[in-house]
């Protein structure tokens, strides 16, 4: 590419860029977006709060499940002669 076409390049991806901000950030249907963006982001987080506790609750669960055969095991093995 030419010098003229890198700035024609970036003219119309400054004007799209300003065009996409103006109309978020300026119009109600725009904020109304935002709003919904935000709400949406916010139960989003909350459910992978939720999700990560479970998955502890699993891996504990899982350690503990494997502390019992081990301690089974060892038991068995006490046990024969």
């Amino acid at each position: 590419m030419d010098d003229r076409t890198d700035v024609f390049v970036g003219v119309a991806i400054g004007a799209l860029v300003g065009a996409v901000v103006t109309s978020v950030c300026l119009t109600n249907r725009g904020r109304g977006s935002m709003a919904r963006l935000d709400d949406a982001l916010d139960e989003l987080t909350e459910a992978l709060g939720r999700f990560r506790g479970t998955l502890q609750k699993a891996s504990s669960a899982a350690d503990e499940g494997r502390a019992l055969v081990e301690d089974f095991k060892m038991t068995v093995l006490e046990r024969r002669p």
